[in-house]
């Protein structure tokens, strides 16, 4: 009888520590499902020390390790990018990342107006990047075939601080195409005749001289064309062949090319 009651004396704990361990084990894989900051905003600005963009980038680590990009649903990834922003407004990346992810997500209803509010929001408060006004073209092109606003918001990210060379030139062959040509310029118009500010002006006119250009070496192009059987490499062969004076500057300082099937490309 003292052996089994020492056996149940020993068992229980033993019982005990697994089910404790099982339970902390099973709370842990529910918890990692799950994004929750370890503190409130408030208390997070409490005990950071004041560095509030290095908070705000080690949670957005956290959110991005632990989320599988909306697949587990919208509500917990804003709290924690409102939490991130409102640490840091001005850490662009978040901004970017949701711009470009955000309209892909099959679990939330209104990720396009979404998508277009963070990109406005980031281009308004976050330090300057490119990518932000880049993808927010996109949206527009893409999925709301919103030519104006697409050409609007490409044009801010050539235009951006730190913009690699191959975004001001995508930047620029956007508005080539043929197809856009008239509502670019329709764009471009409304845009000068209402700046009041000077820079905004110039930079609408700037591109109104460019599309003008495009026109010319279009028109040339093909007469080019009807005289030789085959389109020029470059505006240089117009003025060799006396179709045009001289080769027009871009203002934007690219050089004009075209390809075997006589359409315009920057380079």
């Amino acid at each position: 009888m003292a052996s089994a009651a020492i056996k149940k004396i020993i068992i229980i704990p033993i019982f005990a520590a697994v089910v404790a361990s099982q339970y902390a084990y099973d709370r842990s894989k529910l918890e990692a499902l799950q994004i929750q900051f370890p503190a409130p905003l408030q208390l997070i600005r409490v005990f950071d020390l004041g560095l509030h963009s290095a908070a705000a980038s080690l949670l957005w680590i956290e959110t991005i390790v632990q989320l599988p990009f909306f697949q587990r649903g919208t509500e917990p990834f804003f709290n924690n990018f409102r939490t991130i922003n409102d640490l840091d407004p001005k850490f662009s990346f978040p901004y970017a990342f949701t711009v470009l992810v955000l309209p892909t997500s099959r679990a939330y209803p209104d990720k396009i107006a979404a998508a277009i509010e963070i990109g406005k929001r980031g281009i308004a408060e976050a330090d300057p990047d490119w990518r932000i006004p880049f993808y927010l073209a996109a949206v527009h092109l893409l999925e709301l075939k919103d030519h104006e606003n697409a050409v609007k918001y490409f044009d801010i990210a050539s235009q951006t601080v730190g913009a690699p060379h191959y975004i001001k030139r995508f930047s620029s062959t956007f508005v080539l195409a043929k197809t856009f040509r008239e509502q670019t310029r329709e764009f471009w118009r409304a845009v000068y005749e209402n700046a009041e500010d000077e820079q905004i002006k110039d930079r609408a006119g700037a591109y109104l001289e460019r599309l003008e250009i495009f026109d010319l070496l279009d028109k040339a192009s093909g007469a080019y064309f009807e005289r030789f059987g085959s389109y020029p490499k470059t505006p240089q062969d117009l003025v060799g062949a006396g179709i045009i004076s001289e080769v027009p500057q871009d203002p934007f300082g690219f050089e004009l090319v075209f390809n075997d099937a006589g359409d315009l490309s920057v380079q």
